[in-house]
């Protein structure tokens, strides 16, 4: 087991998903975001909030590329289904900054891109409670 500092949001739940039992939308510094449930040991009510962790769920392969010149955005952009955008600031710890922090493993193979700001596109993000 590793060092590694879990960097834990304070998320508050705005709806579930009535079709899918996994999808929930939550709210975290003002930015609203679908994610998947990966971890929930306990119910969580509406409008309550949690500390949580969010991690990225890539299918196939993640393409990490550092912004246009000049560009510094910081964005999540819902595409279609449960796919984002991401723009963001990759710190030179590893996390990603995209109006929120998201520490993730996966990011490790792009430590040529920490200290700059980068584009990437997920299949979904995950979250975890307690």
């Amino acid at each position: 087991m590793g060092d590694e500092l879990l960097v834990l949001l304070n998320a508050t739940i705005i709806s579930f998903d009535p079709d899918i039992e996994e999808e929930i939308i939550v709210k975290i510094n003002e930015i609203e975001a679908t994610c998947f449930i990966g971890y929930c040991p306990v119910k969580i009510p509406l409008g309550e909030s949690y500390p949580v962790e969010i991690s990225l769920f890539v299918i196939d392969s993640l393409d990490v590329k550092p912004q246009s010149a000049g560009e510094k955005i910081t964005e999540l952009v819902k595409l279609e289904n449960a796919r984002y955008s991401l723009k963001g600031f990759l710190s030179p710890d590893g996390n990603l900054n995209v109006g929120f922090d998201i520490k993730d493993e996966i990011l490790e193979d792009y430590q040529f891109l920490f200290g700059q700001y980068v584009e990437l596109e997920i299949d979904r993000l995950t979250i975890d409670f307690g």
